[in-house]
């Protein structure tokens, strides 16, 4: 079921699922949280970030502290990986 959206509200996509997001900018962490639901401080864990704008344009890698500006339909790729 497709989430309804409301005035400055966009509709973002995580690993290619569809996703309303009511915040201007996202950062490293509020991209991992939106996908995960918790952001996991052990220094095992990596995580890897990416977006793009549309299908035409290249993905941008986010590290930790990096904030996006959010535009309609932009695509983020999220993972996590256990280092140990």
């Amino acid at each position: 079921m497709q989430e309804e959206k409301k005035e400055h509200q966009v509709q973002i996509y995580l690993n290619s699922r569809p996703r309303i997001v009511d915040k201007e900018k996202l950062s490293f962490r509020d991209v991992i949280v939106l996908y995960y639901g918790s952001y996991d401080e052990n220094p095992n864990v990596a995580y890897t970030v990416s977006h793009k704008r549309n299908e035409h344009t290249p993905s941008v890698s986010m590290v930790d502290g990096d904030e996006v500006q959010v535009k309609e339909g932009m695509m983020f790729s999220v993972s996590k990986t256990d280092k140990s």
